[in-house]
């Protein structure tokens, strides 16, 4: 349904910034799996790139944009971005993955194309052991 469509369900009030944009045709919720045919995505709002940034999961799998990029993340000087509220967003969503999860990020400037949670855990620089995760408590710095 697209925003402007007779048809479609009022939306009183937008759940994120992106549910505000004419273009919209369905807003993305934390959380509220997406059917795509056969497959199963499972929006994560993973602000911190920008305020209304969204990483997609699959039970083995996780397409996540410029939250988390291969050893490194993305920038948080512009569109609302923040470098704290990235690194929890990263710890809460991403790195509370199984080890063995497939990360597929939006873009890879030396043409890489997949990392794991355990190798970006344990050696992204921006986000990983050296930027305050405690693997054994799966937790993140407050």
């Amino acid at each position: 349904w697209h925003r402007n469509s007779p048809r479609r369900r009022p939306d009183p009030k937008p759940d994120s910034l992106l549910d505000a944009l004419a273009c919209t045709d369905m807003g993305l919720q934390h959380g509220l799996p997406l059917l795509l045919g056969s497959i199963i995505l499972t929006p994560l709002q993973t602000p911190g790139h920008t305020d209304s940034h969204f990483a997609l999961a699959m039970p083995d799998r996780l397409f996540t944009g410029d939250a988390l990029l291969l050893d490194g993340c993305g920038r948080t000087d512009f569109q609302n971005g923040d470098a704290a509220t990235i690194y929890r967003s990263v710890h809460e969503h991403l790195f509370s993955r199984a080890d063995e999860t497939l990360v597929y990020p939006g873009h890879d400037y030396q043409g890489r194309q997949v990392s794991s949670i355990g190798q970006e855990r344990a050696r992204n620089p921006c986000l990983g052991q050296g930027a305050g995760w405690t693997s054994s408590a799966r937790s993140w710095p407050v």
